[in-house]
């Protein structure tokens, strides 16, 4: 790639994800190294970035060349303290505002999204039911939940991808 250099140059692409409110920069400006594209939105980890202000900064994201998808966005109740879940329904309500706004916004501009959804697997298919298009192109990455999930959204959403990682051959 024209833009690096030595070991670099064997760089073929990547996607770079903003997730939070302060990473939204960083990662447009990794986007002028050619082969680099960008993915913008708020991870329900950092549901409380959301504001009007980053809303318009985000729909101002998607419309550069190089940003491909909307996201990672979603929800996540899982505890790391209890190896539970979130029991907060104040924290479980803010993601699903902050989720469902940028699921209504996603859709409007037609961007696919990226999804995540940890432990949160009955209010992830109703969010996505209630505020996403039949046809909108999705991909739930590193999937980690149950196949009834994954039977249901992919009989919902017939441009849905599924990703998973190595955390699927664990025991």
């Amino acid at each position: 790639r024209a833009t690096l250099a030595g070991a670099e140059r064997g760089f073929e692409g990547c996607v770079a994800v903003g997730c939070s409110a302060r990473t939204l920069d960083r990662v447009s400006a990794l986007m002028r190294h050619d082969g680099v594209h960008g993915s913008f939105g708020i991870h329900p980890l950092n549901a409380a970035d959301w504001s009007q202000d980053v809303e318009e900064r985000l729909r101002d994201f998607m419309s550069l060349p190089k940003v491909v998808a909307w996201g990672e966005c979603g929800l996540d109740y899982f505890d790391k303290k209890t190896g539970g879940e979130v029991q907060s329904d104040e924290w479980r309500s803010l993601q699903r505002h902050v989720f469902a706004r940028q699921l209504c916004v996603a859709g409007s501009l037609g961007k696919p999204l990226v999804v995540h959804s940890r432990a949160a697997e009955e209010d992830t298919l109703a969010l996505l039911s209630e505020h996403l298009p039949r046809h909108h192109p999705v991909h739930v990455h590193c999937f980690t939940s149950s196949w009834t999930l994954a039977r249901e959204l992919l009989d919902r959403f017939p441009q849905l991808f599924i990703g998973f990682t190595g955390v699927v051959s664990f025991p």
